[in-house]
């Protein structure tokens, strides 16, 4: 499929979404409107006062020094300052002088607003009551609700690519917006003045007591570098470093060479400790065991070249014997003495070098304590000397700003500032809002992207199955046919463009459809699936055919019976099996007996002959499920089972046999009829059924090995998405059904069909 196609496809699929909750859609459009139409004509006309300000970062030079109050020359700077005067403008300290300025709690105007606000509803005391104490309640401030209600009606608003601001206010009275938006802007421009020299006057102050604090502590900290100095002799400290390292350089080479010789010595002790003693290099260089080994060697020969002569027992041989056995005697002993001398003697070496080691290895320690103490006096008289310079430049610049600081604090009365009133706010003569045209505007396209959410969203929650494309996406299997919705029967007499569909409960009309309606959508949507039924394998269309569904009331019944009748009209001969023996209502829907049926023959008591029913239909025959027994799952597992099959697969008395089964999550039972039959149809009601259940119940009939021929769609409505032009060639008519008990659990009898 290109992308083009798929694009095709998500559209369609998101117009079905939105047709299908189309109720939604609309209801959030007219509920928004509607409110948002009626608080635009009740709230009352509010007018908007305009103030325009120019702020300028640096005020006109009369000193050549720099300001307290620096002002910074970079882009970040630049913004931060003006963001920090926006929002000092609609502080609470500049509301607080403009409502004083005014004399608001005197407005008999602005107190009718403030009290309109004030009154609170029982909610919002009741609020108030559980989160503070009374005994820990502080006063309010009685200002407090008027710098709100100034605060409230404020807005600034910086005029992009300028240094102009507007300030503006919001408010039921136009003169009373003109007089506050004003207000606000000489509050400003007095505190932005204050701010500036004020601050000036208390750094000179402020300096000056640093300064003289600061020279007492240049005097101590001067005092004390130097009786440092004379306490720990330090005079030059570099040229006593360099001695030090030389002293730890030359120590450390010692320890090296130390440790080198003790390995060494303690190797050859260890290697001494795991050799044989005839196998060191002193005993094998030794003049008296080489002597010897030649002695042992000779006497070994003569041993051999006369032991081919004489017997072991012969004097000459036992006195050869003798002598071999001494002389290979003493050289064993003799290996061992040199042995023993040299292993001492290698202990002896290694004691000495270890001993060696760690005396200089402690030299090498205290030189290292020596130097590390030198470096701390080096560091702690580097410190105090680096805190007495930079205590006395802080004092050169502080004295030099003291002086300037004290200048500049005499310039607040000379009327230089960084603010000026472009633009005084005058009374307005035109409402600023509400907007009504803007509002209900709005208001339509809020409500409309409200509605088209909360229609999807709905759809995300739903996981039922709505179409023959969710089947083959989840469910897996191919669509055998789509049912439609019956007409409502109450609309029977209106005309075709009135007529609507709904889901009616089951009556022998719904049952019955294809023989009491044979032109309707219902019965043409059967003769389909009757036609896929037939073509759903290559070589033969299957004749045990099982049909059921994930959950109860998803219209099985229905459907088999249908199916069934649907057959009987093409010349088939058809055998109808009740194999739900737990609820069972074929019988029911056909007005037929259920004395003896499907549970009688499995538990020996019947004859498969007898308990065939022939109904008022012709050519469809029936098994009612007989008497409800105990234990239907062991008669479906017997071998009765298995042999009613073969007879009824083998038998040309009917060309199909359709078996009505319980709910596959329910019972075991529909798994068992599955995995014997030839063929499974699955039942699913649109809309309704839910994605897992179906996925649940595919799977246990693919764990049965079950011949899923497909599913059957369900209740479908034709008028939503890719049914909609779903009329089988004929125009909706109205149906007159009897009501009656619930499809798929029906408990009173039906009326015999009218053939």
């Amino acid at each position: 499929m290109d992308v083009l196609s798929q694009k095709e496809i998500n559209l369609v699929d998101y117009w079905n979404v939105l047709k299908r909750r189309r109720w939604v859609v609309f209801t959030a459009v007219v509920v928004l409107v509607i409110t948002v139409t009626l608080g635009s004509f009740l709230i009352p006309p509010s007018y908007q006062a305009i103030c325009t300000l120019q702020i300028e970062r640096e005020q006109p030079n009369v000193l050549t020094f720099q300001q307290v109050q620096p002002v910074g020359y970079d882009y970040m700077s630049y913004n931060d300052f003006y963001q920090t005067q926006y929002r000092l403008l609609a502080s609470h300290n500049v509301a607080r002088k403009a409502m004083l300025k005014l004399d608001l709690r005197n407005d008999p105007v602005v107190n009718r607003l403030v009290n309109r606000v004030r009154h609170k509803g029982p909610f919002t005391r009741l609020a108030e009551i559980v989160r503070h104490s009374p005994l820990d309640e502080i006063p309010e401030d009685p200002d407090k609700p008027y710098i709100q209600f100034v605060l409230s009606g404020l807005d600034i608003n910086p005029l992009k690519n300028t240094h102009l601001v507007e300030i503006s206010f919001v408010s039921v009275d136009p003169e009373l917006s003109s007089r506050i938006a004003n207000a606000v802007a000489n509050s400003y421009m007095e505190f932005n003045q204050s701010a500036r020299y004020d601050t000036s006057a208390q750094a000179s102050e402020f300096i000056g007591t640093q300064t003289t604090e600061l020279k007492k502590q240049v005097s101590d900290l001067e005092a004390k570098l130097n009786q440092y100095g004379k306490e720990n002799e330090i005079i030059g400290l570099d040229d006593k470093e360099n001695i030090t390292n030389q002293k730890l350089g030359q120590l450390n080479q010692d320890v090296l060479e130390a440790q080198v010789e003790s390995s060494r010595k303690e190797a050859r002790y260890r290697g001494l400790l795991t050799t044989p003693p005839g196998s060191i290099k002193e005993v094998t260089q030794s003049n008296l065991i080489q002597q010897l080994r030649q002695k042992t060697a000779e006497l070994e020969r003569e041993y051999t070249q006369k032991s081919k002569q004489f017997k072991p027992d012969w004097p000459d041989m036992v006195r050869l014997q003798a002598e071999w056995d001494s002389a290979r005697k003493t050289m064993a002993e003799e290996s061992q003495k040199i042995f023993d001398d040299t292993l001492k003697t290698a202990k002896m070496e290694y004691e000495e070098a270890s001993a060696h080691e760690k005396t200089v290895r402690g030299a090498l320690e205290g030189q290292k304590s020596e130097a590390i103490k030198q470096k701390q006096y080096g560091v702690e008289y580097s410190n105090l000397k680096a805190a007495v310079d930079s205590k006395r430049e802080i004092l050169n610049k502080l004295m030099q700003r003291e002086t300037e600081t004290g200048s500049l604090s005499q310039l607040k009365n000379a009327g230089t500032g960084n603010v000026w009133v472009v633009d005084a706010a005058e009374i307005p003569d035109r409402i600023f809002r509400p907007n009504k045209k803007m509002n209900i505007l709005l208001s339509l396209f809020v409500g409309l992207a409200l509605g088209v959410g909360m229609a999807f969203f709905l759809e995300y929650l739903d996981n039922s199955i709505k179409s023959t494309s969710d089947v083959e996406k989840y469910v897996q299997l191919p669509t055998l046919g789509t049912i439609p919705m019956v007409v409502s029967s109450a609309l029977a007499g209106e005309s075709a463009g009135g007529r609507r569909l709904r889901r009616e409960p089951v009556s022998p009309a719904v049952d019955l459809v294809t023989l009491r309606d044979p032109a309707s959508p219902a019965s043409e949507a059967y003769k389909t699936l009757r036609t896929s039924l037939l073509l759903s394998t290559a070589d033969a269309p299957p004749k045990i055919i099982v049909v059921t569904s994930s959950e109860p009331q998803e219209g099985k019944t229905v459907t088999t019976l249908n199916t069934a009748i649907s057959l009987t009209q093409s010349g088939k001969k058809v055998l109808l099996v009740d194999g739900d023996m737990r609820r069972p209502r074929l019988h029911k829907a056909l007005g037929s007996g259920n004395g003896h049926g499907l549970s009688s023959y499995l538990s020996g008591n019947a004859e498969l002959d007898p308990i065939i029913q022939e109904t008022e239909i012709p050519n469809l025959f029936l098994v009612s499920s007989g008497p409800v027994p105990p234990n239907p799952s062991e008669l479906l597992a017997s071998e009765h089972f298995d042999f009613l099959l073969a007879a009824l697969k083998s038998s040309a008395r009917f060309d199909h046999v359709l078996i009505d089964s319980p709910p596959l999550l329910s019972v075991a039972d529909p798994v068992i009829m599955a995995s014997k039959a030839g063929a499974t149809i699955l039942v699913v009601q649109c809309g309704r059924t839910s994605r897992p259940a179906v996925i649940r119940g595919r799977q246990k009939l693919t764990q049965a090995k079950a011949n899923i021929l497909g599913v059957v769609l369900n209740d479908v409505d034709v008028r939503h998405g890719e049914y909609y032009s779903y009329h089988y060639g004929y125009r909706y008519r109205a149906y007159r059904y009897e009501s009656g008990p619930d499809r798929s659990e029906a408990t009173g009898p039906a009326p015999p069909p009218a053939v």
